[in-house]
């Protein structure tokens, strides 16, 4: 390796919490697992996209929901602004949101080994189905950042084409995880818990391990208390470390407690409730009101929580090219118009 090579890390401020808190991230221009990992972040999303189509044709068939990972805060509003909420006051619950403090840090690696081989399992199982071969002859294949399944022909390893087996590609994950290392000043660090926030394949691996967990409790609620209990979680959406329900009376009990002891999520990650009423809330920069049977969205920017006043547009006689300041601009019209479900709130 040359020199300066290993990933260093950097700290953003969370100015929006109090005490101010402080998200750590480790980047690096170019090193020895950059490749690996960008390949596998298309890889991994592409598992992701299998288990959600999965999921999509059981809902069709039980009602029964157990994906909860959603990539865009469009897939939300998408859903939000087409709910009808039941007419029976006594079953609207009302809105939860919480957070993970320590979603990336704090994982496991043989357990998080563990989940993700049960997750990539489940969708190799999807690929052979689709096109026809049997599990062992099923390959996942990447060629210039688009992936697909087709019949297993043996591992390849070229710079714009790769094809894995399932057990390739989750000993290519264990390669990853187990060899991470930051350079902090003039000390080299091996990361032995958790995964780095900044490498590509980061927010894919931290969404097959949570997946793994919510399928499986769903999966354990449908056959112990039966579907129409089961069918509580349908309003259930996390994008990594965000989580929101809607209308679930179960969903408190269901975060009481650990994995370990009957929950959803294991001891390893903690999560905290960010919702202060269960009327409205702050969801992946969404402000969510419940009404009677509907749901009135509007833009929240999290900048307005910050303990300072934020400078939200660049001036238009900076040295910058003027192209910048209007697609900020129009970037911002647009985001106003895919959240807003009311005009008035997308005025403001």
């Amino acid at each position: 390796m040359g020199k300066n090579t290993f990933p260093f890390m950097y700290m953003i401020p969370k100015f929006h919490k109090q005490p101010v808190g402080a998200r750590y991230i480790a980047v690096a221009s170019s090193c020895t697992t950059s490749k690996l990992s960008s390949a596998l972040s298309d890889l991994l999303s592409f598992v992701l996209m299998t288990l959600r189509e999965e999921d999509s044709t059981r809902i069709a068939r039980t009602g029964v929901r157990r994906y909860f990972v959603v990539d865009t805060y469009e897939e939300v509003t998408n859903f939000l602004s087409r709910w009808r909420r039941t007419t029976d006051s006594s079953k609207r619950t009302g809105l939860y949101t919480g957070d993970f403090s320590t979603m990336y840090t704090t994982l496991p690696h043989q357990d998080l080994f563990d989940r993700v081989e049960n997750a990539t399992h489940k969708a190799f199982e999807e690929g052979s189905r689709i096109i026809g071969m049997p599990f062992s002859a099923t390959g996942l294949y990447w060629k210039r950042s688009s992936c697909f399944w087709k019949r297993y022909q043996g591992d390849t390893f070229k710079d714009n084409v790769i094809s894995l087996s399932w057990n390739t590609l989750n000993s290519l994950i264990h390669f990853l995880v187990t060899n991470t290392y930051l350079k902090v000043g003039e000390h080299l660090y091996r990361q032995t818990v958790g995964v780095p926030m900044g490498t590509n394949a980061a927010s894919a691996l931290a969404n097959l391990y949570c997946y793994s967990y919510e399928y499986e409790y769903i999966l354990r609620v449908e056959i112990e208390k039966g579907r129409i209990y089961a069918r509580n979680f349908h309003m259930t959406f996390r994008l990594i470390d965000d989580v929101l329900s809607v209308d679930n009376p179960l969903m408190a009990e269901a975060l009481s407690k650990p994995y370990e002891e009957g929950g959803i999520y294991p001891s390893a990650l903690m999560l905290n409730k960010t919702s202060v009423t269960e009327s409205s809330v702050e969801f992946i920069g969404i402000h969510i009101e419940a009404l009677e049977n509907r749901f009135r969205l509007s833009v929240y920017d999290k900048r307005k929580s910050f303990p300072f006043h934020v400078r939200r547009y660049p001036l238009m006689s900076s040295l910058i090219p003027r192209s910048i300041p209007y697609g900020v601009f129009i970037g911002l019209l647009h985001r106003g118009y895919r959240i807003c479900s009311g005009v008035n709130d997308f005025l403001s």
